[in-house]
């Protein structure tokens, strides 16, 4: 699908959601899945407590449908973020070609302006462990994810540039019903 120029539609009724690509809807579900990690709110025994419950997320769009964008749509979600006054900005993907430009972007245009940049350490363990960007950028807090055995997951990134391990999810694991466990 082509890449559209940056709309803004009111899809909650509470708080603005920002489309830099397509549509809103998260065809690929980790966004909808880190964000639930970060701000999920217990509402019954099937539910659970994300590590910041009760805040507010500001969803911008950056990837098409099949998960991809180019380096200068993410510095534009990331540009329309800080306009828009994210407190925080978190980033659920990477990418192995370095590019000075969004480094120059996130580090100036973003992060010293007081906002923090949290970014995946990147899902690429069994192809051969490459550096992830912007995970690896100094201004950016990198994640690694962390399995049910509370261990690096199998397929995240490890290196010395890596900040912080957080819940990911484990294919290779079976949860007590014998079902296969995507995420937990």
């Amino acid at each position: 699908k082509p890449m559209t120029g940056m709309r803004r539609s009111n899809t909650t009724g509470e708080y603005e959601s920002y489309t830099v690509v397509g549509g809103y809807h998260d065809w690929q579900g980790h966004g909808t899945h880190v964000a639930g990690t970060i701000a999920g709110s217990f509402r019954d025994d099937r539910h659970f407590i994300g590590v910041a419950p009760g805040y507010q997320i500001m969803p911008v769009k950056i990837l098409d449908d099949e998960g991809m964008g180019t380096s200068s749509i993410i510095l534009r979600g990331a540009l329309v973020a800080r306009d828009a006054g994210a407190d925080v900005m978190n980033m659920s993907l990477g990418g192995e070609t370095p590019d000075p430009t969004s480094e120059r972007v996130f580090r100036d245009e973003v992060y010293k302006k007081g906002i923090p940049i949290v970014a995946a350490a990147g899902n690429s363990f069994e192809q051969g462990n490459p550096n992830s960007y912007p995970g690896k950028f100094e201004s950016v807090i990198s994640v690694a994810s962390l399995g049910s055995d509370d261990l690096v997951a199998y397929y995240s990134q490890a290196h010395d540039w890596v900040d912080v391990a957080a819940p990911g999810g484990d294919g290779h694991k079976k949860n007590k019903s014998g079902q296969q466990r995507q995420v937990f």
